[in-house]
């Protein structure tokens, strides 16, 4: 009944700042954008175009390759950036963004959801009332702002885009609530005073609103973002290094995780001592620190999660093995560190394994590693 209201409100002629949602979405922005007449307010600004990507098969550990690492290419989108002046867009949530014409602009308003008519935005009965602001607001945020990769790969790239348009903003819709979010951006020289938090509450229209385009499909990570994350962030963190594990073999440790931690804990950690590997826990260092370590190891290892999204810092040519559940295994790591010119190799863990072709996508399960196959790489 309740989306049964919604849907007929989403049909009133009335605008979604009073009530109901936008009555469709736009497909390709730059097409929308060419329509509009100048006093519209809206200009699209080409910026970098797309490149292929060529993912080699992963080596692997396995007598025989996962169906999912066999490598495959895929193409970066071209990019650009948005201008909306004299409030011709609002932004609501996470940087979704509604056009005067009452329409969400699909290539900056992603979802998780299977079906675009289902975003989160068409299925809202009342909008937050909306707040104006005099001056510029950039749209930095992301589909899920406070997840590690999705942080780095989906939302900081986009500054670079607002660089490349040669715009600065006033504020940022952009996250600022973990130590990670804010460590980034004090790195990068924002200041938390002008970042504004995307949530369900956010509802803006600005004198002038800048969108930069996303910069790739979702687990598709893209050379110049990459290139910018090194650029950025890389030089300021390889100069002291104080009393952190440095160099050598590392083990990126998920025991303190609240999902997908190794369950023979105790046996690989007999095998990473005998062959002096460091165990990391990310998350108890600080974002430079981190990054610092995983500068100057020699040998990655570990279980699939958010930490190996630091191998974007990694030199070239650092050995690397990834450590899958058998219901869990996701290629993004392998396509970054081919991106990253890294010696990418994967393992599946102990247990039953699902036929070819079928992907349970069981994120959480627990993985017990194969200690006999670590051993095996760590002599290699």
């Amino acid at each position: 009944m309740v989306q049964s209201g919604i849907g007929m409100l989403r049909k009133t002629p009335l605008p979604s700042i009073l009530i109901g949602s936008p009555k469709g979405y736009i497909t390709d922005i730059r097409e929308w954008c060419d329509t509009q007449v100048s006093s519209r307010g809206v200009a699209f600004i080409p910026l970098k175009p797309g490149v292929e990507v060529k993912v080699p098969r992963a080596d692997t550990l396995e007598s025989e390759a996962h169906w999912q690492m066999s490598g495959a290419s895929y193409r970066s989108p071209d990019t650009f950036m948005i201008k909306f002046t004299g409030g011709s867009a609002r932004t609501w949530g996470s940087g979704n963004v509604i056009t005067w014409d009452e329409k969400l602009v699909r290539q900056v308003s992603p979802t998780f959801k299977h079906r675009y008519e289902d975003h989160d935005a068409f299925w809202i009965a009342k909008y937050p009332k909306l707040r104006r602001i005099q001056g510029s607001v950039a749209s930095i945020s992301n589909i899920s702002p406070d997840n590690y990769y999705h942080w780095f790969f989906e939302a900081i790239p986009r500054l670079h885009l607002l660089e490349l348009a040669n715009e600065s903003a006033d504020k940022f819709i952009l996250s600022h609530g973990t130590p990670f979010q804010r460590a980034t951006l004090d790195l990068l020289g924002i200041s938390e005073n002008v970042a504004m938090h995307p949530s369900a509450s956010l509802h803006v229209a600005a004198e002038t609103l800048l969108v930069p385009s996303l910069p790739g499909e979702i687990g598709y990570p893209v050379p110049w973002a990459v290139d910018y994350l090194k650029n950025k962030l890389v030089s300021d963190c390889e100069h002291s290094h104080g009393s952190l594990p440095i160099g050598g073999s590392i083990f990126l440790s998920r025991q303190s995780a609240y999902y997908r931690r190794e369950l023979n804990f105790e046996q690989v950690s007999q095998v990473l001592q005998r062959h002096g590997v460091n165990v990391i826990d990310a998350g108890k260092y600080t974002l430079r620190d981190q990054i610092k370590i995983i500068r100057c190891a020699d040998t990655i290892i570990g279980v699939h999660g958010a930490a190996m999204t630091n191998l974007t810092f990694a030199r070239k040519g650092t050995r690397v093995l990834e450590i899958f559940s058998p219901n869990y295994v996701n290629p993004v790591y392998h396509r970054l560190s081919s991106i990253s010119g890294l010696n990418y190799n994967y393992a599946i863990g102990l247990g039953e394994r699902p036929p070819k072709g079928v992907d349970p996508h069981r994120v959480g399960d627990g993985v017990v590693i194969n200690t006999a196959a670590l051993d095996e790489f760590l002599r290699g």
